[in-house]
């Protein structure tokens, strides 16, 4: 990997330890592309990484699905409420979002207002 892709990858690590930090309830965050691969995550209670992004790119693909064809625009945030919490999807670029994981205790409307510099923040980086 190259000093520059490096510089961008530790960037990214801090934005995200940065997210876990400030935000009591969640139980991960990951960068995710459009293929399916986790660019750089933190989770814990042993969430499987790999699981995790690939289950976001259909749960991705669905909502731009719904998005399109029934309001005729572009998906950009998606959240499912489960019974153990939240699992939100971000779009950040074309090609890149952030998935978060909460526990039952979070409220998304705190977790969002939460996160708004840190997403402005990943996509001056990628």
């Amino acid at each position: 990997m190259g000093k520059e892709k490096l510089e961008k990858l530790e960037k990214i690590e801090k934005i995200l330890d940065m997210i876990m930090v400030s935000s009591k309830n969640l139980n991960g965050c990951s960068i995710i592309t459009n293929d399916g691969f986790s660019i750089a995550n933190r989770f814990v209670n042993g969430i499987d990484e790999d699981s995790a992004a690939e289950l976001s790119i259909s749960l991705q693909k669905a909502s731009e699905t719904l998005s399109r064809k029934i309001l005729n625009e572009n998906q950009k945030f998606t959240s499912i409420r489960g019974v153990n919490g939240f699992i939100t999807l971000t779009k950040l670029t074309s090609d890149s979002m952030l998935l978060l994981l909460t526990d039952d205790k979070a409220s998304l409307g705190i977790i969002t207002l939460e996160q708004k510099q840190n997403i402005h923040d990943l996509l001056e980086i990628l």
